[in-house]
């Protein structure tokens, strides 16, 4: 019987897993390089109303990686950000936020293994060769052309200093350069690229 992936980790089971410090790893959040998430109960956000696993900026739970801070300790956030969405929305109801402790917060399964391979977190060195069989599906979106001329924007602007700038550059892309006018989501571009704006962050 297959077995089934993990999803999520939480962000408490990584200093075990990964052999570093709390701080440390809020650090590369703060950075920019981690997306914490965290599972919220239905809030209104002016007229939207969001649910679910959401992401949640960084700065605004850096509290919770502080050495002294307590595990059970929950601080009040009022800004996350909607899956298909780069910027965060502010809670409007209820009027106090909600509460957040470390124990809430994960991470995309998905985004951790990348991570890990970047940086080399596991001691693997390098990725698992992975046996292809058969021709699988055709690509939907046109991922190759649109890093050549994205590669030659960052070739003359420079990389943007956030990661999700970076997405927006290339949700930008596809939207100029659709045909039929679809573009993939931001949570498959993140995932898709966040290899490689990692790798041109720390060689740019």
């Amino acid at each position: 019987m297959p077995k089934i992936s993990k999803a999520f980790f939480y962000l408490t089971e990584l200093p075990c897993r990964w052999g570093r410090s709390l701080p440390e790893i809020g650090g590369w959040a703060l950075a920019g390089r981690l997306n914490m998430m965290v599972p919220i109960s239905p809030v209104k956000c002016g007229d939207q109303r969001l649910t679910g696993i959401v992401r949640v900026p960084a700065e605004d739970v850096a509290r919770l990686f502080q050495p002294d801070s307590l595990v059970h300790h929950a601080y009040a956030v009022l800004r996350f950000i909607p899956a298909d969405a780069l910027e965060p929305v502010l809670v409007t109801e209820p009027a106090g936020g909600i509460e957040i402790r470390l124990g809430d917060l994960l991470l995309d399964a998905d985004e951790v293994a990348e991570f890990e391979q970047v940086n080399d977190l596991l001691s693997i060195g390098r990725r698992k060769a992975q046996t292809k069989t058969g021709q699988g599906r055709p690509p939907v979106y046109e991922w190759e052309d649109m890093l050549v001329d994205v590669v030659i924007d960052l070739a003359a602007k420079g990389l943007p200093a956030r990661q999700d700038d970076f997405v927006q550059l290339i949700l930008d892309w596809f939207t100029e350069n659709s045909a039929d006018g679809k573009v993939p989501d931001v949570s498959t571009v993140r995932k898709r690229c966040a290899r490689i704006w990692w790798r041109l962050q720390d060689r740019l």
